[in-house]
């Protein structure tokens, strides 16, 4: 019974996931909890044809790669266009601009000491979409919160490349 459950939930699961678009993501970061430039490695998936879910993994590559390493979340809306819609002959606008909310943390290898900050982002150019199977997402920047140090920091988003499955 627990199998035919597994399986079931499995199936579902896999069903709901390919059913709305998935795509690899690439991304730069730099932030006050960073301290260099970073990269994070992850998926997107549209939740809803104006809601974006991202998850990452993060690593710093500037001082010295992998000094600091951890994980990127965040929600994502669509501010001039939906992600996708729903029937699949429609096309969105090739334009977007992105706002989102997340969450960056992890692990500071050199100071031995964990890193966290709350954000907010504003993408003002994002081009494409999963009707077009590809989007590049260019100058974000926002604001933090890191609530270990108790500081407010700037955050930018210099690109990102997502391709969609």
């Amino acid at each position: 019974m627990k199998r035919i459950i597994g399986v079931a939930l499995i199936i579902l699961i896999s069903s709901i996931l390919f059913a709305l678009p998935v795509a690899l993501s690439f991304e730069t970061w730099n932030s006050k909890a960073i301290t260099g430039s970073a990269a994070s490695v992850g998926v997107s998936v549209g939740i809803l044809p104006s809601l974006e879910v991202q998850g990452a993994f993060l690593t710093e590559l500037t001082p010295r790669i992998g000094n600091r390493i951890g994980a990127v979340g965040t929600l994502t809306f669509g501010l001039v266009n939906p992600h996708y819609y729903k029937d699949p002959d429609r096309a969105p606008l090739y334009y977007n601009a992105l706002l989102g909310v997340g969450y960056l943390g992890g692990w500071n290898g050199a100071e031995g000491k964990p890193f966290g900050e709350i954000f907010v982002r504003l993408t003002p150019l994002s081009l494409g979409a999963s009707y077009y199977r590809t989007r590049e997402r260019a100058f974000g920047i926002g604001v933090g919160f890191d609530h270990y140090t108790h500081t407010w920091s700037f955050i930018v988003n210099m690109f990102a490349f997502d391709r969609y499955l």
